[in-house]
């Protein structure tokens, strides 16, 4: 009698198990159906965000309307022509963007910050984060030429980071049209250079892109001005 009580429970137990491995595949195939359908639609949303072929999915001559209304990009406070924002194809090397626009010609000009980062007096840190990005923009388009020099009196390497906080110092990597021209014609400069100082050991590294319509917005932004005098 208690082998067949203890054959019956086997059974039982075995009829359960068969019962939840059967509600564990259902399970697991309904999770694996809904991470389908969330990764095609995330693939979809993708593909619907427009973006143009120039840095940060950007390019020369985007509209006022189209970077305000398309890409979330708002007018600032201080000035007509400039628009603040994230671009469609934002770089996890900067924090910050911002762009020159004109109503004639459109974007002319970008401008991408990165976070704030503290350096110690001859200013090292910031300069090999300048170098980095330098060396990853040459993937692209060649080498920049470097520029470094100290103006006034701060001229020993010291004396560096107090030279950077009275706008004395210069540390930057440039591309000139000639060396662009192949990589995008509408582009008329490129350089990426230490900025933004703040306070004292602490400043961000910029890069800007400058297209041929510079012109426009440079016209379009003091006759702003002048409406105001």
């Amino acid at each position: 009698m208690k082998r067949v009580m203890g054959l019956s429970f086997f059974v039982c137990l075995s009829i359960n198990l068969s019962g939840c491995n059967n509600q564990n595949v259902a399970a697991s195939t309904e999770q694996a159906s809904s991470a389908a359908i969330a990764s095609q639609s995330t693939k979809q949303l993708t593909s619907q965000i427009k973006q143009y072929d120039g840095p940060f999915g950007l390019a020369a001559s985007i509209s006022r309307e189209e970077l305000v209304h398309t890409f979330g990009f708002t007018p600032s406070k201080t000035s007509a022509t400039l628009l603040q924002g994230t671009p469609p194809k934002p770089s996890n090397l900067f924090t910050e963007y911002s762009v020159i626009v004109s109503k004639k010609s459109g974007l002319c000009k970008i401008v991408a910050y990165t976070p704030e980062l503290e350096f110690n007096d001859n200013g090292d840190q910031i300069k090999e984060r300048t170098d980095s990005i330098a060396e990853t923009l040459a993937v692209k388009y060649s080498k920049g030429k470097h520029y470094k020099y100290v103006k006034g009196s701060y001229t020993e390497p010291e004396f560096w980071a107090m030279a950077a906080k009275e706008d004395q110092a210069v540390y930057a990597y440039v591309w000139e049209e000639s060396a662009l021209s192949k990589i995008d014609p509408n582009l008329g400069f490129l350089s990426v250079e230490v900025a933004s100082y703040g306070d004292y050991k602490t400043g961000q590294v910029k890069v800007i892109y400058q297209y041929k319509n510079m012109d426009d917005c440079v016209k379009e932004s003091k006759e702003s001005q002048a409406d105001n005098l």
